[in-house]
């Protein structure tokens, strides 16, 4: 349904009082995806690595450098005010901060009722109704409309923040971490009401999380994120049972295990930090932590090559 080719976000970086750019920040650089009707992408990597950022430029929150994006094969043209005004009504985003993200100055039933305002759907009147159905979708039945984002607890917050981009019916949902913020018994019925929400409505959604546990429980196709680049791009069972790239089994073997009988397993560690996006390393993104790294690493980069049938990754070491 949607399909998002090389996209690369490039941020200047500009010095002195004629503010000349004297470099970029790389937050995203050359990214394909592609995601089903009813299914569920899941995007993961290190906090630095472009995922919040590939998504606002999906929903062209921010400006692409290049690349391109078409919804049912439609390309977008952001330039076009009237098609990016359609695209929106399409695709809608559930952000990480329902704290930030809600107006604290507007009431409940003003914060549901402002889509349907803005892209003209129905009046007055219908539209109390069509909040009252959307509150009764996310589980807050009964609310009082009069009441202000600071009035809710965290859970609560992010159930809004889910009827609020369902208002307008999307097709697609980009969720930004929107589990991240909550107690776990809180993360298990958001996930759930999404979920749930897909089955009904067939909505194909972009989840992005740093919980691989929660990536996995909701996801249909994972794609791994590092510096700006797609490390590798699987389903879910290939991921989470046949990971190939040196970085995917780091962030797999990160993860904690229920069993005494593992704890001295042997496990991938990464040393370092994350390079800088405006001054990455030449060649191979991952080379100054992969612990495979070689001289071709070094000086040149991989080519993101189908592994398996639909099982993508970029590394010279992986046959």
């Amino acid at each position: 349904m949607l399909v998002a080719r090389d996209v690369r976000v490039h941020f200047p970086i500009q010095e002195g009082i004629l503010r000349r750019t004297v470099g970029h920040v790389r937050a995203v650089d050359g990214v394909s995806l592609q995601v089903e009707r009813g299914k569920t992408l899941g995007l993961v990597g290190e906090s630095g690595c472009g995922k919040s950022t590939l998504a606002k430029a999906l929903m062209q929150l921010v400006s692409m450098t290049s690349g391109t994006v078409s919804l049912d094969g439609l390309l977008l043209d952001a330039g076009n005010t009237q098609q990016l005004r359609a695209y929106r009504r399409r695709v809608q985003m559930v952000f990480q901060d329902p704290a930030e993200s809600l107006n604290s100055r507007h009431t409940l039933g003003e914060i549901l009722a402002e889509p349907m305002d803005i892209h003209t759907i129905g009046d007055a009147a219908s539209r109390v109704a069509m909040v009252q159905q959307l509150l009764s979708d996310v589980g807050l039945v009964n609310t009082p409309l009069t009441r202000y984002p600071h009035e809710f607890s965290g859970g609560q917050r992010q159930r809004i923040g889910i009827a609020r981009a369902l208002a307008l019916k999307p097709d697609f949902l980009i969720c930004d971490e929107p589990v991240s913020a909550l107690d776990v018994s809180v993360q298990a019925q958001i996930l759930n009401l999404i979920m749930d929400l897909q089955d009904d409505r067939g909505v194909g959604v972009m989840m992005i999380s740093h919980d691989l546990s929660v990536i996995r429980h909701v996801s249909h196709t994972v794609g791994v994120m590092y510096l700006g680049h797609m490390m590798e791009y699987a389903s879910a069972e290939h991921i989470f049972a046949h990971s190939a790239h040196p970085y995917t089994r780091a962030l797999l073997d990160a993860l904690p295990r229920p069993d005494p009988r593992l704890r001295h397993r042997p496990r991938t560690r990464l040393v370092g930090d994350l390079p800088s996006a405006s001054d990455p390393p030449s060649g191979c993104p991952f080379q100054t932590r992969c612990p495979q790294v070689s001289g071709r690493c070094r000086e040149e980069r991989p080519l993101f090559r189908e592994l398996a049938p639909s099982h993508w990754i970029a590394c010279h070491h992986v046959d």
